[in-house]
């Protein structure tokens, strides 16, 4: 089932250097709300389509994930599940995890999966991965400075009332429908991201009260940004949009602020 297991109490250990490959279930599993400070780095981690996913980590805190190559899996490379909290997902190559149906590169999913960082990681769907990295409930995460590109769906995507989350600094690109789509939740800040080359730039189904600042987007193919009917109160201002199909803002949405765009 696990290539390496940690659970009860397994605390500040230090898992580095070592080839993770073909385990039924898990190849990383951190699984306890004491199973804290531990130290995943400068792994291969190789699902090689028969691991459900690279690293787990359910309801433990301030694990650091760090330099590792994850790919091969059939469902998700690095999920942050339950109460997990204060994580580290850092400098990390996602790369081609995949299944038939929602397939994730680096997924945020719990209640209580709050204040985790998302930082300077190279997602890489080859065209398999549905999101690059999808957020699932949690609050004050930090999605930065990753480069998030080639996904069947989505680069990034907010879901299931998650919010506020913060995502700051990121490239999005070719991907196959948005570069992010805020599904819905409320209170995100989408700050100086370059999304561009995407189906669409930034899809808007029913978050509201976020904030879109300061980002360039360019090239997408249909659009730069939509607002759907069921957004509400969300702000746009001062960003770039250049050469995105022939809309670049579509809102059918109410109290959204356009500002200097």
């Amino acid at each position: 089932q696990f290539g390496v297991n940690m659970d009860n109490t397994a605390s500040s250990n230090n898992v580095r250097g070592n080839m993770i490959m073909s385990n039924g279930l898990y190849g990383v599993n951190l699984n306890g709300a004491d199973v804290d400070a531990n130290v995943i780095a400068a792994n291969s981690i190789d699902g090689k389509g028969l691991q459900h996913t690279g690293v787990y980590i359910v309801d433990g805190d301030a694990n650091v994930v760090m330099g590792n190559t994850v790919f091969g899996n059939t469902n998700v490379g690095i999920s942050i599940a339950g109460s997990g909290a204060s994580n580290l997902i850092s400098g990390n190559l996602v790369r081609s995890n995949r299944a038939g149906v929602e397939s994730r590169g680096i997924l945020i999913s719990g209640v209580g999966a709050d204040a985790n960082r998302i930082v300077s990681n190279d997602v890489h769907g080859a065209g398999f991965q549905t999101y690059g990295i999808l957020q699932a409930w949690g609050t004050g995460n930090t999605i930065s400075n990753n480069r998030i590109r080639r996904q069947s769906f989505a680069g990034v995507g907010f879901f299931n009332g998650s919010g506020p989350n913060l995502a700051v600094g990121n490239s999005m690109y070719s991907n196959a429908g948005p570069g992010l789509y805020m599904y819905d939740g409320g209170g995100h800040r989408v700050v100086r991201n370059r999304i561009y080359a995407n189906l669409s730039g930034l899809q808007f189904d029913s978050a509201t009260n976020c904030a879109i600042l300061n980002n360039v987007l360019y090239k997408n193919a249909v659009r730069g940004i939509r607002m759907n009917t069921a957004a509400r109160s969300n702000l746009v201002a001062n960003n770039i949009l250049v050469s995105n199909g022939t809309l670049g803002l579509t809102n059918a949405a109410t109290g959204t602020r356009w500002n200097y765009n």
